[in-house]
């Protein structure tokens, strides 16, 4: 079993967490570290998978308010619960069109554990105020490789 545990920070602002425990046990354990500034964030698993992906978020405040940057994307093994492999930002493959890239949402993970459908953000470098463009994509996790699917037109956050 896989449980996400949020703790409020401030009335806008919070941190999620990760636990596990096995079917038979009324005990979770944390399977993530305990941070102040680290938040692990849209857990998924496929049906058959063994294997758990979530992203992990760095937050600070920043002035008045607290602003969060993707780190990357983890993946544990269900099995061992051994961290064995991550995306992160070094990991895209970027056009001569963008200058940054993340992980925006994870949504399914393949039986395989291989493929996994996400929201992908891309910072537009070419702009004088770049705006993000965000994309339905599929993330090969073994490859280390994305396919770009769909554009979401007029997404604001």
């Amino acid at each position: 079993m896989i449980a996400q545990f949020t703790k409020n920070i401030t009335d806008k602002f919070w941190l999620n967490s990760i636990y596990t425990r096995n079917r038979d046990s009324n005990t979770y354990k944390r399977l993530t570290e305990k941070s102040k500034s680290l938040s692990y964030d849209d857990p998924v698993t496929g049906s058959t998978s063994k294997y758990l992906y979530f992203n992990i978020s760095e937050w600070n405040k920043r002035g008045k308010h607290y602003g969060g940057d993707w780190l990357k994307t983890q993946r544990v093994n269900l099995e061992t619960l051994e961290f064995d492999n991550s995306f992160s930002s070094e990991d895209f493959d970027l056009s001569d069109k963008y200058s940054d890239g993340w992980i925006s949402h994870l949504n399914q993970v393949s039986d395989d554990g291989n493929e996994i459908n996400c929201v992908v953000g891309l910072t537009n470098k070419k702009e004088v105020f770049p705006n993000a463009e965000y994309w339905v994509s599929k993330l090969y996790f073994e490859e280390k490789s994305i396919e770009l699917l769909r554009k979401f037109c007029s997404v604001f956050f």
